[in-house]
């Protein structure tokens, strides 16, 4: 077929040559389509995503129908914090619920679990538990405390205790003590006397009768013109004396009373005043 060795080898160099670049040109359109891609790609950011990419995701929907949007990372993480309803967090014995921590006054506990800075355990208004350890406020020198009794004086206990041995008794009944002594005349049974007066209830003090800014009033002493409780308590003044008298309910008006202003059975007391007797 050939004629020649040189024309063998120089067909063979052709067909060669023909094959190298036939590869050489599939090669640079292979590159070239390459370095566009890249190109896009930098252009773009990103692959074109894929049909099932970018199809949007159906929104949920509520009872009433609409559409409910999706939570915000915010409400989604309290909403997992929040126990779902009808479970209940489980508690330790001795440990305090959420809304007794807040509390510093009181923490609810079974038992004695240790010693609580600035508590105490005890049982108290709001149950067993550890209480705030509150320390009394001292109060000032003399200041009363609230709810305590108020202490009188030590004045104030000698005037009573002076008040209660100035009384004196008659038979053990009718009581008197002498607030002015007079320097006058003393009175006799028989004596005409003037007196003044003022007259109360015992039990609440109300004056049912005064002599007083009027004149003094006249009688006959031990006579039985006047009440049993007079002539009794007026035994041993002199003129100018004052005295008072408890006189008791058998000694004055008895069961009949007086009148509207002195009951049946009312014990009197009078403040008497010896102006003149002769």
């Amino acid at each position: 077929m050939y004629t020649s060795y040189d024309n063998y080898f120089g067909f063979v160099s052709t067909i060669v040559r023909f094959g190298c670049s036939h590869t050489n040109t599939h090669n640079t359109q292979q590159e070239e389509e390459e370095e566009e891609e890249v190109a896009t790609k930098g252009k773009t950011g990103a692959k074109r995503p894929a049909a099932q990419d970018q199809a949007p995701a159906k929104k949920a929907k509520g009872t009433d129908g609409k559409a409910v949007s999706a939570p915000s990372p915010a409400a989604a993480k309290a909403a997992a914090a929040t126990p779902k309803a009808g479970k209940q967090a489980v508690v330790s014995p001795g440990a305090a619920s959420p809304a007794a921590s807040k509390s510093s006054d009181f923490i609810p506990s079974p038992k004695f679990m240790g010693s609580k800075a600035g508590m105490v355990f005890k049982k108290d208004a709001k149950g067993l538990g550890y209480y705030k350890d509150v320390k009394p406020i001292a109060s000032p020198a003399g200041a009363r405390v609230p709810g305590q009794p108020i202490k009188a004086s030590a004045d104030e206990w000698a005037s009573k205790k002076v008040d209660a041995m100035a009384w004196k008794s008659f038979n053990g009944n009718l009581k008197y003590r002498d607030t002015v002594q007079g320097n006058g005349a003393p009175i006799r049974k028989g004596m005409t006397v003037q007196m003044h007066y003022t007259g109360k209830l015992t039990k609440n003090g109300r004056q049912f009768d005064s002599s007083v800014g009027r004149k003094p009033l006249t009688f006959r002493y031990g006579a039985g013109e006047v009440i049993k409780g007079w002539d009794v308590g007026m035994e041993g003044m002199r003129e100018g004396g004052k005295r008072t008298l408890n006189i008791p309910s058998a000694l004055g008006y008895g069961k009949r009373g007086a009148g509207k202003d002195i009951p049946p059975n009312s014990d009197l007391t009078f403040d008497v005043q010896l102006v003149r007797c002769k």
